[in-house]
């Protein structure tokens, strides 16, 4: 009898464990699925940036606004996230087991997550002799920040919301 308690015993020990990490699974959790985005004080695209977020960052979510997330970052800000930018599955980048001289920037993964990488890159490339790349690079090298995109769509009388 005092074998089968020890036995018994011992599995519990071995099995809370196991339901306490289970349980502790974030139901909320959500990770950023595109190269970059913006945590923002409203749910609005051009709301104030409270924070910038990147490829595989994690946040929790707390409710939905329309097609925003009211979420927190991983240093406890609290805004909003469009949903297209986010999932509810976990980011994880794992090295493979051959060497490279390079490692991947972010660009490079999301990319490569939609099927297109650097090899793709070079093979269209080559079919296509006759492209210029140039100003293609140049416009991915320019940046807009938010008042300057505020005010192109102040002055062209836009819809923000779409």
């Amino acid at each position: 009898m005092k074998r089968q308690m020890y036995f018994l015993y011992a599995l519990m020990m071995c099995l809370i464990p196991a339901a306490v990490s289970y349980a502790a699974v974030d139901e909320n959790a959500a990770y950023v699925k595109v190269k970059n985005t913006k945590l923002r004080s409203s749910p609005q695209l051009f709301a104030p940036v409270l924070s910038d977020l990147k490829y595989g960052d994690k946040l929790t979510t707390l409710e939905t606004s329309g097609s925003w997330y009211k979420a927190i970052d991983s240093r406890g800000r609290q805004g909003y996230v469009h949903t297209s930018a986010i999932t509810d599955r976990e980011v994880v980048l794992q090295a493979s087991n051959r060497d490279f001289s390079t490692a991947a920037d972010t660009s490079d993964v999301v990319l490569a997550g939609k099927g297109f990488n650097k090899e793709v890159e070079k093979e269209y490339a080559a079919a296509n002799a006759n492209l210029d790349f140039k100003a293609v690079n140049e416009m991915e090298k320019y940046k807009v920040t938010d008042s300057e995109l505020r005010s192109f769509v102040k002055s062209g009388k836009l819809n923000a919301e779409g």
